[in-house]
């Protein structure tokens, strides 16, 4: 991401945004990095539902896809 991380992203959605504001987000983490210590800093957040390495698979994808319920269109 140009401006901020992703890992920043995810503090802004996860501290700085009201609860009723983000309690029916769901975030998966896509990421090239293998590094642990990325993934333990996204375990805090009760947003996170999956953490993915690059490339996702078909697996991977229908994982999320089950774990999503339909949203109605606005």
């Amino acid at each position: 991401m140009p401006e901020i991380t992703g890992l920043e992203v995810l503090d802004q959605l996860c501290c700085q945004f009201p609860k009723e504001v983000v309690k029916n987000m769901k975030v998966y983490i896509l990421t090239s990095s293998l590094d642990q210590s990325d993934r333990d800093k996204t375990a805090s957040c009760s947003l996170v539902h999956g953490f993915f390495h690059k490339p996702l698979n078909a697996e991977q994808l229908m994982e999320v896809i089950r774990n999503t319920p339909s949203m109605p269109l606005v």
